[in-house]
């Protein structure tokens, strides 16, 4: 499109040679028909000779607005990079605390078990039993929530690469 502009600029200031032809016949006189034809017909030549520098303004004003477009553009291409990084990187951190909750998770069901083994002996209260039940089914929180933020993201991410 710049191309185009910049020599749509060039042809308006080019010499222009025009020619035209007219021909008519006049019927409000009835008297002598063959003389109510006429014709005409003439050359007009433009030829651009000063502007006062608007073709160089006009050129300037075309090169600066694609050099806005392009900064424009990479600025965008800037902003997609930081945000598809702080993407990923937020990505990389909820995979680890679900892998660090998943650790848990399991340390927590076997305190389960040992609790309701104890439990059956009479070794454990029954309210440390309740608070390790507590604890797991905190655990499975943790997990669920850093889940849906984990798809949440990646959503993020396959929007921004939907480009």
């Amino acid at each position: 499109m710049l191309q185009n502009e910049q020599a749509r600029i060039d042809f308006y200031y080019k010499p222009k040679l025009n020619a035209y032809v007219d021909a008519g016949y006049i019927s409000t006189f009835a008297y002598q028909p063959y003389k109510n034809f006429g014709t005409s017909f003439g050359l007009n030549l433009t030829v651009p000779i000063y502007d006062g520098g608007q073709r160089k303004m006009q050129h300037r004003k075309i090169n600066i607005a694609e050099q806005t477009r392009q900064n424009y553009r990479d600025f965008f291409q800037t902003q997609y990079n930081q945000q598809v990084a702080q993407l990923m990187q937020q990505l990389n951190s909820t995979q680890q605390l679900i892998n660090e909750s998943t650790a848990q998770l399991k340390y927590v069901e076997g305190l389960i078990q040992a609790n309701g083994k104890l439990l059956a002996t009479g070794d454990v209260r029954i309210a440390d039993f309740i608070i390790a039940i507590n604890n797991y089914l905190n655990a499975r929180n943790v997990i669920t929530q850093n889940t849906i933020n984990k798809l949440q993201i990646i959503t993020q991410i396959n929007y921004w690469n939907k480009r």
